[in-house]
């Protein structure tokens, strides 16, 4: 429940709202500048725009019958595109890093023989079943060395599937 707090900003939200009436307070009473109370207020704005549902990041996955297309980057920005046509696709691969378990430690790299490619970090795999997806339009999947770079905490590739010569 705590993790969900602190991960959710509201304790960061009721913070920028309590130092926001606090110096409302004060600069009523001519105590304090408002230029704090403007910043802590606008603070408090972008927290409260995080918990309705407003991201200043985009990472989007989407998965068709045609393939596979994660779009990212600034909301208010140029995002960055990566997709790949299931057709296309020449080699499946898994990164491990030493970075978890703070960070995101694994990624799915799905390379197309065009020399295009998706990366997908392991949260949003999960949260779009493209494992179970992975698993029934690549067969010969190799599901143990999934299983393996699952449990690895060094940096390290764990090859999934690659094309043969003859597909």
């Amino acid at each position: 429940m705590f993790r969900k707090l602190i991960n959710s900003n509201l304790s960061h939200l009721f913070g920028a709202l309590a130092f926001t009436l606090v110096g409302v307070s004060g600069a009523l009473k001519g105590e304090v500048s408002w230029w704090p109370v403007a910043f802590f207020g606008l603070c408090a704005l972008i927290f409260l725009m995080q918990q309705l549902g407003w991201r200043p990041y985009l990472n989007k996955l989407e998965l068709s019958s045609w393939g596979i297309r994660r779009t990212f980057g600034p909301q208010l920005r140029a995002k960055k595109i990566e997709e790949l046509a299931w057709n296309d696709v020449s080699k499946i691969e898994v990164e491990t890093t030493d970075a978890g378990p703070a960070a995101d430690d694994m990624f799915f790299w799905i390379h197309g023989s065009n020399g295009k490619g998706v990366i997908i970090p392991s949260e949003m795999a999960g949260q779009h079943q493209l494992v179970m997806e992975l698993q029934s339009r690549f067969p010969d999947l190799d599901n143990r060395a999934l299983a393996e770079a699952s449990g690895c905490c060094v940096n390290r590739y764990f090859l999934l599937w690659e094309k043969g010569p003859s597909e």
